[in-house]
C-alpha cells in the first residue's frame, strides 16, 4: 500500500504546474488552487509511505508481543498471575480470543467503564473485562459494573476474565445474563494446557 502511494503520487509530483503571477490578490486563489495539490503530492510521497511502514511496524511488533506471551503462558499457567503485569495479561485475554476466531480490539485506557477489549464476530460486538487479580476473588461489583456497561451501550454478550476465582455472587449475579465468568482454569482448558503447570 505504501509502495503504491509513493509510486502514485511519485509520478504526480514529477509534473509541475504552470507558473502564475500573482500581481493582485484576486490572483492568489487561482495561484493556490493550481500549485496547492502538487505541494501536497509532492510532501505526500514521503509522508503517506512512512505513515503505512510505521502501521505495518507496529502491527508487526504487537503479534510479537502476543505470541511472546502466549508462549509464555503455555510454558507456565502459572505466569497468568506472577509472570506478567495487568496490562500484559490484557494483551493476552486479547491474543487468546483472537486465537479462537474474534476481532480484538483494545481501549486505550482504564476510564472505559471497566471494558478492557472488545471482540467482533459475525457483526456481533461483546465486551471483555480483565482482573489479574492473584489472591482476592472477583466479586459481584466488578460484574455489576461491567453489566451496567453492557446495558447503555446496547451490548448483548459480556466476559470477564481472571487468573483467579469468582464469589458465588458475582456467579449467582451473572446466572441468566449474557456475562460468561471466565477463571483461571476455563483460561487453562482454552489454552490446552494444564491448570498446574509443569
Amino acid at each position: 500500500m505504501g509502495a503504491a502511494a509513493w509510486f502514485y503520487l511519485q509520478d504526480f509530483s514529477a509534473v509541475h504546474p504552470a507558473a502564475v503571477r500573482v500581481q493582485k490578490l484576486a490572483d492568489i486563489q487561482p495561484a493556490m488552487s493550481r500549485w496547492a495539490p502538487w505541494a501536497a503530492a509532492y510532501v505526500g510521497q514521503y509522508v503517506v509511505p512512512g505513515f503505512f511502514g510505521m502501521t505495518g511496524l507496529a502491527s508487526l511488533w504487537r503479534r510479537w508481543r502476543n505470541r511472546r506471551l502466549m508462549r509464555r503462558a503455555l510454558g507456565n499457567p502459572r505466569n497468568l498471575a506472577s509472570g506478567m503485569d495487568w496490562r500484559e495479561f490484557e494483551h493476552l485475554v486479547a491474543e487468546i480470543f483472537r486465537r479462537k476466531g474474534y476481532s480484538v480490539s483494545m481501549t486505550e485506557n482504564s476510564a472505559d467503564g471497566g471494558v478492557d477489549v472488545v471482540l467482533y464476530r459475525r457483526g456481533t460486538r461483546s465486551f471483555v473485562q480483565c482482573k489479574q487479580w492473584r489472591s482476592a476473588k472477583v466479586g459481584v461489583g466488578v460484574v455489576r459494573e461491567l453489566y451496567g456497561v453492557m446495558a447503555a451501550e446496547g451490548v448483548e454478550e459480556g466476559y470477564v476474565v481472571t487468573c483467579g476465582t469468582f464469589t458465588e455472587a458475582a456467579k449467582d449475579f451473572a446466572h441468566g445474563l449474557d456475562i460468561h465468568l471466565i477463571d483461571y482454569y476455563d483460561l487453562c482448558e482454552w489454552m490446552g494446557v494444564s491448570p498446574y503447570g509443569r
